[in-house]
């Protein structure tokens, strides 16, 4: 005789389609969020300093670059000095894939610098660095 289809045999019909599930989740699940957050790509960044060793009074500028696959990084670069906000290098805006800060106010010995980036639409938030300044 003819194949008997899943429908004609009592199976529950085939569901097609973004239908919820019927089931309840499992107790302690966490629902997933709604609506689902945006996905943002990963910046790659770099620091560099215009002179690792210094003499205290010189002026030297560290300058971060950012690249992604997601076109060109925008937002704010905040440089700091040993985890602590540098004076004048707050919010520095990204040009050009670069944002520069530039000091004559590092006191003697050896400082670490980074970079925190802010993120925009396309990038999540970010750290370049540490480098280690040392001045004389």
């Amino acid at each position: 005789g003819p194949d008997v289809g899943a429908a004609e045999a009592g199976a529950p019909p085939m569901r097609f389609g973004l239908e919820a599930p019927t089931t309840s989740p499992a107790p302690g699940a966490t629902p997933a969020p709604s609506p689902a957050p945006v996905v943002v790509d990963t910046v790659a960044m770099t620091i560099d300093s215009s002179s690792y060793s210094i003499a205290s009074g010189d002026n030297v500028t560290f300058t971060l670059r950012l690249s992604g696959h997601s076109g060109q990084p925008t937002g704010t670069i905040e440089f700091r000095e040993n985890g602590t906000l540098m004076a004048g290098c707050l919010s520095v805006a990204i040009s050009s894939g670069e944002a520069a800060c530039s000091t004559s106010g590092l006191t003697r010995g050896d400082h670490r610098i980074s970079g925190l980036y802010s993120g925009d639409r396309n990038y999540g938030p970010g750290v370049a660095g540490t480098i280690t300044q040392t001045v004389h």
